[in-house]
């Protein structure tokens, strides 16, 4: 059995590839402190959400359409699993998302305990 299917492995390899398109060099508080333009654009995690549209643009020029033989409901779900990976990568939610991993795991071997068979 694997964890990870096709589409989700392909759009972990596209959105490590996209997670810092067009990257300024200064980080999310630089932009909000200096009004920049790309801070103007987006309210929270300026820059993910700044990468994001980049590696979507990207996939939007027909050179680049790498996805353009998945079927619709295959492209939806490739770009919400790129758009959860990118958005991810913004270190003020990282306290966030560590304790949300913690939670499944902990809910993941309750339940792998509680339906195995017993066997000591």
């Amino acid at each position: 059995q694997h964890l990870l299917g096709k589409i989700e492995i392909f759009a972990l390899l596209v959105g490590t590839l996209c997670h810092d398109a067009d990257h300024p060099g200064l980080n999310n508080s630089f932009q909000t402190k200096a009004h920049t333009k790309v801070a103007s654009l987006h309210k929270k995690s300026i820059l993910e959400n700044h990468h994001l549209l980049h590696g979507y643009y990207a996939l939007s020029n027909p050179e680049c359409n790498i996805i353009k033989n998945l079927t619709s409901e295959q492209r939806d779900m490739f770009m919400l699993y790129v758009r959860d990976l990118i958005l991810a990568t913004d270190l003020a939610l990282h306290g966030i998302i560590l304790r949300n991993m913690r939670e499944r795991k902990k809910i993941y071997f309750q339940t792998i305990s509680e339906t195995s068979p017993n066997t000591g």
